[in-house]
């Protein structure tokens, strides 16, 4: 059985495509599967939602909600072969243990398999393939010591476990399991079968409670503690009949005794906000102009594919870029990266002015050598007019209740609640202006 918090990786014969987050969402909307954190609904949306929603989905009769926003890292665009990973993927967002890239995990799951509605797993075509698009991943997971399961259907466990020898991969990190039905996978105690009425999750309910008792008792320690400390203490009284004692003259030329040193009650003390720790290794962001060549505009970069040109262009130490000229700028490349140290998690978000332009938001790991790209471009067709772009970087432990979508706020404000939760930000700027035009033509 697979226990603590799970990363989950759907096998495609594209490559794997990890499932990066599942939320809710309101009853009344359709379920949908969206790339990478973008508004781009990909191809198996619509046969993800009939996945989910009753009567024909299981998703619904097993965890009680009918609607969901599932994002994944990679296109995943035909077929049925994501039911059991995506099946899996909720089983463990609904115990709280859904590991997303970056996150600490203590496994991994990489599925393939469809599931019946009865629950039975049924095998699935091309695993071969699937196997060896996902040799890297699983390598590299071997290496890192962390327990992977390859989890698929039971009919073609033979399948797999032959490719997997072929390609060498370690026998040692990696398990493999055939499953012929959902109640093998066992991702929970509860028996994931289907009753007629919606599951009901008990767990959270009994928590709750349990949460209740310990800060009632908490308050009736604390009230005690408070009614305790407003009895007068004799200590005082000792002390002023000590005081009413006769004592002997002091000498006329002996100086008067030192006054003590004043008491700070513990409730003045206060401590300095903590710091967030510097990790080694810096992050370094580089700007990549991204022009025409001369002669084209940029909407023939579109029709052609014509490679653009590209300048790079460094930043002062306070991340401001030197502006640009918007004449002929068909785009703009941040390139955010590091030379040493450990793998980061990184929130990424690239703000723009430019008309027909939306806000980009990432999560994404930030390794050393291996810079990660995000662009923003305009309407190629329309006259090049001034735009800035903001781009704001937050590494560090990532807090739980660090909000989803930030789009609507402003980029001072996303920077002062990055920095309020205790993140690294890193503020980069960069500004085109449109070409001058004489004032008489």
């Amino acid at each position: 059985m697979v226990t603590g918090a799970v990363r989950v990786f759907i096998a495609t014969t594209e490559g794997p495509s990890e499932i990066q987050r599942i939320v809710a969402e309101d009853v009344d909307v359709r379920s949908v599967v969206c790339l990478d954190g973008t508004s781009e609904a990909l191809p198996i949306s619509r046969d993800y939602d009939a996945f989910v929603r009753k009567p024909t989905g299981v998703v619904e009769r097993l965890f009680g909600h009918p609607s969901f926003r599932v994002d994944v890292s990679h296109r995943i665009s035909h077929g049925r072969s994501w039911q059991l990973g995506f099946l899996a993927a909720h089983a463990l967002h609904a115990a709280g243990r859904l590991a997303g890239p970056g996150m600490n995990a203590d496994a991994v799951l990489w599925v393939t398999g469809e599931v019946r509605h009865e629950l039975a797993v049924a095998g699935v075509e091309q695993c071969r393939d699937k196997v060896r698009r996902s040799e890297a991943l699983l390598t590299e997971l071997a290496r890192d010591g962390i327990p992977t399961t390859l989890l698929i259907p039971e009919e073609n466990q033979a399948e797999v476990e032959d490719e997997a020898d072929h390609l060498g991969l370690s026998r040692g990190a990696i398990t493999i399991r055939g499953v012929r039905d959902w109640a093998a996978v066992g991702l929970d105690g509860d028996d994931p079968r289907p009753s007629p009425h919606p599951r009901r999750r008990i767990r959270p309910i009994l928590a709750a409670a349990i949460g209740v008792m310990v800060a009632t008792g908490a308050y009736a320690a604390w009230t005690i503690h408070s009614a305790w400390d407003r009895i007068p203490s004799p200590l005082p009284l000792i002390a002023k009949e000590k005081e009413v004692q006769p004592q002997p003259e002091p000498a006329a030329t002996a100086a008067p005794p030192p006054s003590p040193p004043p008491i700070v009650e513990p409730e003045a003390a206060q401590l300095p906000p903590p710091k967030p720790v510097e990790p080694k290794g810096r992050i370094s962001v580089d700007a990549i102009e991204l022009r025409a060549p001369d002669g084209a505009g940029c909407g023939s970069l579109r029709l052609t594919g014509m490679a653009p040109e590209e300048t790079e262009v460094a930043a002062d130490p306070s991340g401001i870029f030197p502006p640009g000229s918007a004449q002929g700028l068909c785009g703009l490349e941040f390139r955010i990266g590091k030379s040493e140290g450990e793998p980061e998690a990184a929130w990424i978000y690239l703000l723009s002015t430019m008309e027909g332009d939306s806000a980009i938001m990432k999560r994404r790991v930030i390794r050393p050598n291996e810079p990660v790209a995000v662009k923003t471009g305009g309407n190629p067709w329309k006259v090049a007019a001034s735009w800035d772009a903001t781009l704001i970087v937050a590494t560090g432990h990532p807090p739980a209740d660090l909000p989803e979508n930030l789009s609507a706020r402003s980029p001072g404000e996303i920077e002062a609640l990055l920095r309020a939760k205790g993140l690294n930000v890193m503020v980069a700027r960069y500004a085109a202006k449109a070409p001058e035009r004489p004032r008489f033509q």
